[in-house]
């Protein structure tokens, strides 16, 4: 999430100084020039995503006898937050009205309900090892679960306090590969989670 972001934001700014016109004109010559290497560019490219917004990390380690997750009324008021590697990469489109990103609302909305947010320790180059799998590489994918699972352990002091990833792909992954069989239900969605812990 170093590079791409950048690259698609200088893209935007491109798309909305020339117009779709001149835009698609010049992307298409790319486009042919490159030999098809080059991506066809549509006007509903993304703009680079916006950098997290900073948070006070964990790196806290726990005895792994400690209680796993807590009941509705009683989770501790912390949650970890995984942004996704798509998250973390891919912004709004330039025609796009919501401007704000994917962690600023999730974390405006858990501070307005009083809850502290953290990220996993090294939180810009964990990665649920989805784009691996998907493409046969296996054992890539499973290094990557392997590494995020560790930092998962970290950060929910060993799934004390839930985990809330943005992507349903990713949750899904993760959920299907992690080794630690409690760690699993410490796993939610933005909207499960606010069901579960945030309301009435």
């Amino acid at each position: 999430d170093t590079l791409i972001p950048p690259l698609l934001t200088t893209v935007s700014l491109a798309h909305r100084v020339l117009g779709n016109s001149i835009m698609s004109a010049i992307a298409g010559l790319a486009h042919r020039v490159g030999g098809g290497l080059i991506p066809l560019w549509n006007p509903y490219l993304p703009s680079g995503a916006k950098r997290l917004p900073e948070l006070k990390s964990t790196s806290s380690k726990v005895n792994e006898s400690e209680s796993r997750i807590e009941t509705k009324q009683k989770f501790g008021n912390k949650v970890v937050y995984l942004p996704s590697c798509v998250t973390r990469v891919m912004g709004p489109t330039a025609s796009d009205p919501e401007q704000a990103s994917v962690p600023e609302r999730f974390i405006s909305l858990a501070r307005k309900a009083g809850v502290e947010v953290v990220y996993p320790p090294n939180i810009r180059s964990q990665c649920c090892g989805i784009m691996f799998h998907s493409r046969g590489c296996v054992d890539a994918s499973k290094a990557k679960v392997a590494e995020l699972e560790k930092e998962l352990l970290i950060a929910s002091e060993n799934g004390r306090h839930p985990i809330v990833c943005d992507t349903s792909p990713c949750l899904k992954h993760l959920k299907d590969n992690i080794s630690d069989p409690l760690l699993k239900f410490s796993l939610y969605e933005p909207i499960d989670f606010v069901s579960t812990f945030l309301t009435d």
